[in-house]
């Protein structure tokens, strides 16, 4: 008989002691109990999705594991040949909001605390991993929803951080619509705006001179990705950040919505001192229209 030697997969290898459990639970517990305290509903969603969906609204495919089995006959069942697991809950959310609106009451306020899978390359020690969980809130709206609703998730976000004591801590916020302008100022195409958006979201990961030469594989002129990278990459308190995108005309509407999200935040008991606005936050998957965190 084969011995085989007891061993994780590299990314798949988060598990603990009893008395590690314990502490984990007791985070997941402070997570939980704020969300309901702001009334925010749980749901789950399965594990597996069709690939369509999931790749429907951003989804990188190389980054997503599929289904199958290791021995699969000609009687393989539909999961194994169009199912793929799911690589955050905000897909599995709109596939879940979509197939039930009639059964559901809105604005919907919903909390989601599951695992998900992602195919990159683990970095243990900054917490980056091939499977792990994620806590999500969203707020849905049938028709249009209020800026207080994007004012309040800062305050759940304040709330759980203060409970668990984890010292100072900075909300970042930005708006989607002041990127989208800012792209529009540098003649960026139509066309390109995703691509350009995804190389701007790894800007504080990466050194600022592979970042300007990917804007320019991605179509910008050489002084052009200069600018935008300098403009989204800089420091600002939140007044010079507001006051600065004042400038581009093209940032008109994302910039009022930040200006009055700033103004909202406060009536949530968050100070001055929690959040700031910084256009370094990009999120590079296209389903962020407005309001990132």
């Amino acid at each position: 008989m084969k011995t085989v030697k007891p061993a994780l997969l590299r990314g798949f290898d988060q598990e603990y002691l009893p008395h590690e459990q314990l502490q984990f639970n007791a985070l997941v517990d402070i997570i939980r109990r704020n969300f309901e305290l702001f009334g925010f509903l749980p749901i789950e969603t399965p594990s597996a999705e069709r690939k369509e969906v999931l790749t429907s609204k951003g989804g990188v495919e190389k980054e997503i594991y599929a289904l199958s089995r290791l021995a699969a006959g000609d009687d393989d069942d539909e999961a194994a040949t169009k199912g793929a697991l799911r690589f955050d809950l905000t897909v599995p959310l709109a596939r879940y909001v979509a197939m039930r609106e009639r059964e559901l009451a809105f604005p919907f306020r919903r909390y989601q605390i599951q695992r998900v899978w992602r195919g990159e390359t683990p970095q243990a020690r900054k917490g980056r991993f091939r499977e792990f969980y994620q806590c999500d809130i969203d707020i849905i709206g049938r028709d249009k929803l209020s800026y207080l609703a994007e004012a309040e998730i800062p305050g759940v976000i304040y709330n759980v951080f203060q409970e668990m004591g984890i010292g100072e801590f900075r909300i970042r916020i930005n708006n989607r619509k002041v990127l989208k302008g800012l792209l529009q100022h540098f003649k960026v195409p139509e066309q390109n705006t995703a691509a350009v958006l995804r190389v701007l979201d790894k800007a504080e990961k990466e050194d600022a001179a592979k970042i300007r030469a990917q804007l320019e594989l991605e179509g910008m002129p050489g002084p052009a990705a200069r600018d935008l990278l300098a403009l989204v990459s800089e420091k600002r308190d939140t007044r010079e950040t507001l006051a600065e995108l004042a400038k581009y005309v093209e940032c008109a509407q994302g910039a009022a919505e930040l200006k009055a999200i700033v103004e909202a935040i406060g009536q949530f008991g968050v100070p001055d001192t929690a959040f700031s606005v910084d256009l370094g936050i990009v999120r590079g998957l296209d389903y962020y229209t407005g309001t990132i965190y």
